[in-house]
C-alpha cells in the first residue's frame, strides 16, 4: 500500500508539473507579444505609413503586418478584419479624418475593443500622427480597461494650432469655393474638426480634454523642433506638440527631431529604437 501512495504522490507531482510547464509557457507566449495600432491624422489615410516607410521599416525589423481595420459602416461592428497573429505586429487604421475627434474616437474604440477581444494578452500600444495623436488620447479616456500601456504622438496639436484656426475660418467661409484650385478643398466640411483643434482656452474643445486626468501609462511625444515655413512645422508649433504641458497628464518622454509637420522616414527608425527600449525594458 505504502508503495502504490508513493507511486500516486510521484505521478501527480509529474502531472502538477507538466500543467504549471504547460500554463507557464502559454502564459510567457501571450505576454511577450505587442500589438502596434497606427493612427493617421487630418487629410490622411492608412496608407500614409506606407507611403513614408515607416510600416516597411516595422515589417523589416520584426514586426509582423496584420492588414488593416476599417468600418464598413459608421457606428458598426463590421470591418476589413486583419489576419490573427500571437507574435508581435502591428495594424493600421482608417478613420473619417474630416469628421469631428468624438466620431473618429467611436471608430477607433471599435478597432481597439476588437482587438482586445481577439488578442486579450497582448498589450497595445498607440502611435498617432497630428490630430491622430488627440483621437488617441480621447479613445483613451472613453476606455480605461483596454490593455493600452503606452501612446507615441507625432506632431500633435495637443494644444491647439494656429492654423487650425485659420482653416475653420475659411471653412465657414465662401472661400470653400476656391479651396479646391488650390488644392486646400480637404478644409471644406472640416469646420467641427478644426474648432476643435483650435489654440485651447476657457470652453474649448482641448481645454476641457487636457484638463481630464488620463490613464497613468507611458506616453512618448516626438516633437518637431523648428516651426519655419520652409524646414520646420508650419502647422504645429513644438510647445503645442508636448504632452508635457497637458495638464491631464503626468509625465510624458519628449523626442526633439527635424522635419516639417507630415511623417517621413525619419520617424520610423525612432519608432524603432522606441520600441527596442520598450521590449528591452519588458523582458526584464
Amino acid at each position: 500500500m505504502n508503495r502504490v501512495n508513493k507511486m500516486s504522490k510521484i505521478k501527480y507531482k509529474q502531472l502538477l508539473l507538466a500543467l504549471l510547464l504547460v500554463s507557464s509557457n502559454l502564459f510567457s507566449t501571450n505576454v511577450s507579444a505587442e500589438i502596434l495600432v497606427l493612427v493617421h491624422g487630418f487629410d490622411s489615410n492608412s496608407q500614409t505609413w506606407l507611403k513614408h516607410g515607416i510600416a516597411q521599416q516595422l515589417e523589416l525589423n520584426g514586426w509582423q503586418n496584420a492588414g488593416l481595420l476599417t468600418l464598413i459602416r459608421p457606428g458598426g461592428d463590421h470591418f476589413n478584419k486583419p489576419v490573427k497573429l500571437n507574435k508581435d505586429f502591428f495594424v493600421l487604421v482608417d478613420l473619417p479624418y474630416k469628421a469631428p475627434i468624438q466620431i473618429q474616437a467611436n471608430y477607433l474604440d471599435n478597432y481597439l475593443n476588437y482587438l482586445a477581444k481577439e488578442s486579450p494578452q497582448q498589450a497595445i500600444t498607440l502611435i498617432a500622427h497630428s490630430a491622430g495623436g488627440i483621437v488617441a488620447r480621447l479613445t483613451l479616456l472613453n476606455n480605461p480597461n483596454l490593455p493600452i500601456w503606452r501612446l507615441i504622438t507625432i506632431a500633435t496639436p495637443h494644444m491647439g494650432s494656429a492654423m487650425a484656426e485659420v482653416g475653420e475660418i475659411i471653412a465657414k467661409s465662401p472661400m470653400t469655393l476656391v479651396t479646391p484650385i488650390i488644392g486646400a478643398d480637404s478644409i471644406n466640411h472640416a469646420g467641427k474638426l478644426l474648432s476643435q483643434l483650435k489654440r485651447e482656452d476657457p470652453g474649448s474643445f482641448l481645454f476641457w480634454l487636457n484638463n481630464l486626468q488620463h490613464p497613468d501609462i507611458e506616453y512618448i511625444s516626438i516633437v518637431r523642433l523648428d516651426s519655419s515655413w520652409f524646414d520646420g512645422d508650419f502647422f504645429v508649433s513644438p510647445y503645442s506638440q508636448n504632452m508635457n504641458f497637458v495638464r491631464g497628464i503626468r509625465q510624458s518622454q519628449i523626442i526633439l527631431t527635424p522635419g516639417k509637420h507630415w511623417l517621413n522616414f525619419r520617424d520610423g527608425l525612432l519608432l524603432l529604437q522606441i520600441l527596442s527600449k520598450g521590449n528591452q525594458a519588458s523582458s526584464k
